[in-house]
């Protein structure tokens, strides 16, 4: 990433460009997965988590 940027920063970047968040997790083996999806909801950028994948 980018690690000089400030938190408020990286918030105004999502608020204003971003429409969907994938998070993507390593299990114990080394394979990725699909963690989490969220999309943008509204204008001021609010976040809904639409999948959030079962940690069993």
């Amino acid at each position: 990433g980018a690690p000089n940027l400030s938190i408020e920063c990286i918030r105004e970047w999502i608020r204003s460009s971003v429409d969907v968040i994938i998070q993507v997790e390593r299990d114990s083996s080394g394979h990725r997965h699909v963690g989490a999806i969220a999309q943008k909801t509204s204008a001021e950028g609010r976040l809904e988590v639409i999948y959030r994948r079962d940690s069993r």
